[in-house]
């Protein structure tokens, strides 16, 4: 629990290092140029005052000469102007104009010492007198001249537009903290050399002043655009920002114990070779304790890290298992850029490999069928300026074939910038194809029924008027004594059947879809069923003018079967090829051997089907043309329903305008069944 504590508290103190390095970079600017222009405005006026310490900072060191601080003040107010990302128009001339004035100052000053000119630019600000100049001149020297000269152009081209002029900003801002920098470590080592060519005392190289000016002024020009250069690693929240801030800041505390430690021996509190073997006492016991505590930390991060990616793998395999159980495709739109990242299943529903789609909103949108681009349209910017909580749209889409399939997307806007303009929006697609065909269907298993009801009550109206005016003639006949005529009762007879075999073929219909339909199997002699079927069709063809002829061979063998139930289909057949043949047309019905079967069938010279009403014949309640009242449409059902509850199979075969043939096929009778029947 201790460790468990120790490491949560380091985790935390770790994610709070970048926020405020974050916060630092963002403040070294301001502060630098703030720091070096108040430094320069000291200086002039010690100057101006005639303060030999405050030129100086430290008595007997070289002063700052007055260009040198009216240099660094000019390249401060450049740096607080020009270091912000979003600048004014007033600050971004007013800080180049600064800048460029520390450059032509430099190239001046650079200039008189080339070519030993006198252009009195050092006197322009001040005429020190002789009493505190002493024998250090008022012009800058070379190196001096060098640093503001490279610090004027790193802000000229201090630009967060192009990357190029970044990118040469912070190169010059590097070489110009360089010069310093050595000038600093000559002063606390007492190496005159590296920034003089006399010896320190006299001095005609950078003073004190100049020199923490300068490095103030470089620092802070690497720091103004600090989130897209080197200095970038120090808030990034990874290992290599890790290392980074602990290695800059062990590197600043190890050259300020070395300074100090030097500073020491110069003082005589110790002898210079204890200084020395102190220092690397401090660089190897300290750089060992700075190593290991960093490799610790990384060797943490990454066990940490590791455990995070099973956990997203997981997680995505979760997301994975949930989306493909639901046959759903996610999406993620980014609205700025207009990419969309799709989900594998979007491919495998439209049909296309993942690489043949583009990952842009257009591909989308261009795939949406014409018809429904409006309406999806409509759905999606009003989502998208908030009017609807999320989006939902059900429309077609092409596919790779060219064919139409039906989408059901949902999604919702996640992200919004603090205006409340969108900029991500994730959601989900799912085919409803098989859902839209079911439901057109059940709106055709519907509107079939509702012509099935009113075909069903003019079917039995009709029988049931005749049976009641048949009836009340016999009442009237019988009133007067005299007796009924044969047409009358056959009339009767004829409506009774009628009505019964309406009621026959509804009832058929609701047992076939409860599975309830009784067929009594048994041998039966397939010539002898076709024989007895047409001779019993005979007189309704001979009334209709159409020929009605049988022709099977006497080598048909029997099948097993209910004998009644197959009379039925036959008749249906039969009935439906002379409803839709003409008058002198003919119906020929005919059975064959084929293997373990005999094939039925029926064929007629009629109308013919139209092929796209074929996969539709043998559906309840369907009607080719329903305004015709050719039926109930539940003839071809029942011999579907009859065929098949006997293991057989049933089909057609059709030309428009030549005419069409029914075949059934029912097994043949076994040596069983022959002993049963």
């Amino acid at each position: 629990m201790v460790a468990a504590g120790a490491a949560a508290a380091a985790d935390s103190a770790e994610r709070y290092w970048p926020r405020r390095v974050r916060w630092l970079m963002r403040n070294i600017p301001w502060l630098s140029g703030s720091f070096a222009a108040g430094l320069g405005v000291f200086v002039l006026v010690g100057w101006w005052l005639q303060r030999a310490q405050w030129i100086s900072l430290l008595g007997g060191l070289p002063p700052m000469s007055p260009n040198s601080a009216f240099m660094a003040v000019l390249a401060g107010v450049s740096l607080i102007l020009l270091a912000p990302v979003a600048v004014s128009r007033f600050q971004w001339v007013s800080g180049r104009l600064c800048a460029g004035a520390v450059a032509v100052i430099a190239a001046l000053t650079l200039g008189e010492h080339a070519l030993n000119l006198d252009l009195e630019i050092d006197r322009a600000l001040v005429t020190p007198t002789e009493a505190l100049l002493d024998h250090y001149p008022v012009r800058p020297s070379p190196h001096v001249a060098v640093g503001f000269a490279l610090i004027g152009t790193a802000l000229l081209t201090l630009d967060k537009r192009i990357k190029g002029r970044r990118r040469l900003s912070r190169m010059l801002a590097v070489i110009a903290a360089l010069i310093p920098l050595i000038a600093l470590l000559a002063y606390v080592f007492g190496t005159a050399e590296l920034y003089g060519a006399r010896a320190l005392y006299p001095y005609i190289g950078m003073g004190l002043p100049t020199a923490i000016a300068l490095l103030a002024l470089s620092g802070g020009t690497l720091a103004a655009r600090a989130n897209d250069g080197v200095l970038s690693v120090l808030v990034a929240e990874d290992s290599g920002g890790l290392a980074a801030r602990r290695l800059v800041t062990w590197l600043f505390a190890l050259a300020v114990v070395t300074c100090g430690v030097e500073a020491g021996a110069r003082f005589g509190l110790y002898a210079a070779p204890i200084g020395s073997a102190g220092i690397m006492m401090l660089g190897i016991v300290g750089g060992s304790a700075f190593v290991l505590r960093v490799s610790l930390r990384l060797s943490r991060l990454d066990s940490a890290r590791r455990a995070a990616q099973a956990e997203i793998r997981q997680s995505r395999e979760r997301l994975e298992l949930a989306l493909r159980g639901g046959e759903l495709a996610a999406w993620d739109w980014n609205l700025k850029s207009d990419e969309v990242v799709y989900h594998p299943r979007w491919a495998e529903m439209t049909g296309y490999r993942p690489d043949e789609i583009a990952p842009h909103i257009d591909s989308w949108r261009s795939s949406v069928h014409p018809d429904d681009r409006d309406s999806v349209e409509k759905a999606l910017s009003g989502h998208l300026r908030g009017d609807t909580p999320e989006y939902e749209s059900e429309h077609r889409v092409r596919t790779k074939s060219g064919d139409w399939i039906w989408v059901l997307a949902r999604g919702k806007v996640f992200d919004r910038d603090p205006n409340g303009e969108p900029l991500r929006m994730a959601g989900t697609a799912l085919d409803v194809t098989e859902r839209r065909r079911l439901e057109d269907e059940l709106r055709l298993a519907i509107r079939a029924r509702d012509d099935l009801m009113g075909v069903v009550a003019h079917d039995l109206r009709n029988p049931l008027g005749t049976i009641l005016m048949q009836a009340s003639m016999l009442q009237e006949l019988g009133s007067r004594g005299e007796r009924c005529s044969e047409e009358s009762t056959a009339s009767i007879e004829r409506a009774a059947r009628r009505m019964n075999r309406l009621i026959q073929d509804l009832l058929d219909v609701t047992r076939l879809e409860a599975g309830r339909l009784s067929i009594e199997h048994a041998h039966v002699d397939t010539v002898r069923l076709l024989a007895d079927v047409v001779d019993a069709q005979k007189p309704l063809a001979a009334s209709r003018h159409l020929e009605l002829r049988l022709d099977v061979p006497a080598t048909v063998p029997p099948v097993n079967g209910d004998r009644d139930r197959l009379a039925q289909v036959l008749e249906n057949l039969i009935g439906n090829a002379m409803k839709f043949t003409k008058a002198g047309g003919r119906v020929t019905v005919g059975a064959a051997a084929n293997h373990r079967e005999v094939v039925f069938c029926v064929s007629d010279t009629g109308t013919g089907i139209a092929t796209e009403d074929v996969p539709r014949l043998f559906d309840r309640f369907w009607q080719a043309k329903p305004g015709a009242q050719h039926g109930a449409g539940l003839g071809l059902p029942i011999v579907k329903g009859i065929v098949e509850t006997h293991g057989g199979r049933v089909w057609v075969e059709s030309t428009p305008g030549r005419g069409s043939t029914f075949f059934f096929s029912i097994p043949v009778a076994t040596s069983d069944a022959k002993r049963n029947g």
